[in-house]
């Protein structure tokens, strides 16, 4: 358990403790319990919780990923990190094997302002981020 959850668990803990002292102002239900029966409640559920297996697929994004709040942000990454030789058969492999799912998917949520399905490859991910490139390139090369 992280260093957060227990400060908040201690911290909920001692204000049960401190209202159970001075329950006479509040409703006879809300103290069905002793503060010494709720401590050891919580810690039998920590213990088993502690034992359990975790199947925790928590994705941690890289920095300069994070550091992406908007379109020009995003552009200048694109252009930096994401720009391959078209011509070059392993050049969008290599590009696809930089990154992961969640990352591509967190770029694409900057362009789009919506999430992609959940079931989207990387390689449909990094073609929507080329597109949305190329359409705006497109377009400004219309202007007059």
């Amino acid at each position: 358990m992280s260093k957060r959850k227990h400060e908040i668990i201690q911290a909920v803990l001692t204000l049960y403790k401190d209202m159970y002292n001075v329950r006479e102002i509040f409703r006879n239900s809300y103290f069905k319990y002793t503060p010494e029966e709720v401590i050891k409640e919580f810690e039998e559920l920590l213990i088993k919780q502690e034992s359990l297996p975790t199947n925790d697929k928590t994705v941690t994004l890289k920095d300069s990923i994070l550091a992406l709040s908007n379109e020009e942000d995003m552009k200048r990454f694109y252009l930096e990190n994401l720009v391959y030789d078209h011509s070059d058969i392993n050049a969008k492999e290599e590009r696809l094997k930089t990154y992961s799912v969640e990352e591509y998917k967190y770029m694409y949520n900057i362009l789009y302002s919506s999430p992609p399905r959940s079931n989207i490859r990387k390689g449909e991910l990094l073609s929507a981020i080329e597109k949305y490139f190329d359409s705006i390139d497109r377009a400004k090369s219309m202007m007059p």
